[in-house]
């Protein structure tokens, strides 16, 4: 037996644990309206330490031809599934009466 009695490290946390705590600071203060900029802020920090920021600034492209690569597909795939994904984060963080605004 060796003196090392060092426990390996922990693994690393599912991804959706630090969504959920990065989601709670949306929920905290949803969206009413005149809280557009705080809103707007943790929105931004939240997508960005998820790597999904990049969707509020870029559409999502047209969908590729039946002959496209692979790689064209899969970055389709990812930035639709993103959107999707912000999307409902967006709508979530919103007070009742806004969302019942773009229905």
């Amino acid at each position: 037996m060796s003196g090392n009695h060092e426990l390996p490290p922990p693994p690393p946390l599912p991804t959706g644990h630090h969504n959920f705590a990065l989601l709670s600071i949306l929920s905290k203060e949803k969206l009413t309206g005149p809280n557009y900029l705080d809103w707007m802020r943790n929105l931004k920090m939240t997508l960005r330490f998820d790597n999904k920021e990049y969707v509020l600034d870029h559409e999502v492209p047209d969908a590729p031809s039946h002959d496209a690569s692979v790689e064209d597909r899969a970055a389709y795939d990812k930035h639709y599934d993103d959107a999707t994904k912000v999307s409902c984060i967006m709508i979530a963080t919103m007070s009742v009466e806004l969302r019942c605004l773009g229905v």
